[in-house]
């Protein structure tokens, strides 16, 4: 949960070697639908109910789905995953 007055960045690690935020739009929605998902009980309450599709923000990530409970992205087109993390920058 973030701080009042802080940024929360989304990021997502590509070839498991550098992490790359993702665009502030992308960020701000992932963010809110994880603080939903945590304000309703989370894994323990939601456990199937983890995923947040990109596609509902960003045109250009249609096939991405980040999965909340197991921390990853996943390319619905090519079945590569990737793990993802937030940090929050004041």
């Amino acid at each position: 949960m973030s701080v009042q007055g802080s940024v929360v960045v989304w990021e997502w690690l590509f070839h498991s070697s550098q992490w790359v935020p993702y665009e502030p739009s992308v960020s701000n929605y992932i963010e809110t639908v994880h603080s939903q998902w945590m304000a309703r009980g989370g894994a323990t309450a939601w456990p199937n109910q983890s995923g947040v599709y990109l596609k509902n923000v960003s045109s250009s990530l249609t096939s991405y789905v980040v999965d909340l409970n197991a921390m990853s992205q996943t390319n619905q087109s090519t079945g590569t995953k990737n793990c993802f993390f937030f940090k929050e920058k004041l």
